[in-house]
């Protein structure tokens, strides 16, 4: 005789359809920086700081450039928070 074997639970899982889309309680950050090349030859790394106006970020890359005219290649970096949401709340 085989012994007996204990059956688990039983789980039910409903698939829903998600969308995903910008999380309006939290604001995106952006941030830009110099690629551009000392006269050694090593890469500036000199950035803007993570700013909430996309508008001020991007005017640090003028100011820079007043500073060091020969840094005119740069980069940006936008984090733009998500969130997922169910296209009909599970019950």
């Amino acid at each position: 005789m085989l012994p007996r074997r204990e059956v688990g639970r039983r789980r039910f899982f409903r698939f829903l359809r998600w969308t995903i889309g910008p999380d309006r309680d939290r604001e995106p950050v952006h941030l830009f920086f110099c690629e551009g090349e000392d006269e050694d030859g090593a890469r500036c790394g000199a950035d803007s700081g993570e700013q909430a106006d996309a508008g001020a970020a991007r005017e640090w890359t003028f100011t820079h450039l007043r500073d060091h005219q020969d840094h005119r290649s740069y980069g940006q970096l936008t984090y733009v928070p998500l969130v997922m949401v169910p296209e009909e709340e599970p019950s």
